[in-house]
């Protein structure tokens, strides 16, 4: 998978959201912003070993509804993630994430979006590129302001420096939103998990799992 071809990946991910932006809407933009912190466990199987890390990643993003049913986001998060063995060393852990959601219904969602991840040890660096798509289901619970959240996706781009493409690459998450007011709470459970083709007759498996809280505020409409 060349840089090229992953940034062409990522422009397809987006590219059905934002052509559903109206070329002249008038109005306001609504913006939001968008605080987070999430104790991330990262795991890598090959063959009878695992590796695990664990840590606080803390994150900060902003969201803008650009269209009657389109919001897109930029979120940028990063952390040290420590190893549980202590042969192994810790790794500091970041990402850049550009995502598009596409409402359906009022409960349901079409999402989209790329990765930048950097995940890198004191002997070496790795870059992740991650292209998604999924689903995502909000039901409101029937006279509260919460809904449950419900995610699911593909990764079908997955580019990770000297690693070939996994074979299979998966993402999920659940959880709750509060919204009061200009006030969102959410408490959420992700996982993403790539399926390596083997090597020399070693499969390997990562996965990385998350649980995160975040707190966001939308701010007043701005003119177009």
């Amino acid at each position: 998978m060349t840089r090229r071809s992953a940034i062409l990946w990522c422009g397809l991910a987006l590219a059905p959201a934002l052509g559903a932006t109206p070329s002249r809407a008038p109005g306001q933009r609504a913006i939001s912003g968008v605080a987070s912190a999430a104790f991330v466990d990262y795991r890598v199987r090959a063959g009878s070993g695992v590796e695990r890390f664990n840590g606080a990643v803390l994150g900060l993003g902003g969201a803008a509804r650009v269209g009657p049913r389109t919001t897109v986001g930029v979120t940028v998060q990063g952390g040290t993630l420590e190893p549980r063995r202590t042969a192994d060393l810790e790794r500091r852990f970041g990402d850049i994430t550009v995502d598009a959601r596409f409402s359906v219904a009022p409960w349901f969602a079409l999402t989209g979006g790329g990765s930048v991840r950097a995940v890198a040890n004191d002997v070496a660096r790795q870059r992740w590129v991650l292209v998604r798509f999924g689903g995502e289901a909000r039901p409101a619970f029937m006279g509260t302001p919460m809904r449950a959240i419900l995610r699911v996706g593909m990764i079908p781009v997955v580019a990770v420096s000297g690693l070939p493409a996994p074979a299979l690459a998966l993402h999920a998450a659940a959880g709750l939103e509060y919204n009061r007011g200009s006030l969102t709470l959410a408490a959420s459970y992700g996982v993403e998990r790539f399926d390596f083709p083997p090597r020399s007759g070693i499969r390997r498996l990562e996965q990385v799992s998350a649980v995160t809280l975040r707190a966001g505020l939308r701010l007043r409409g701005v003119e177009r």
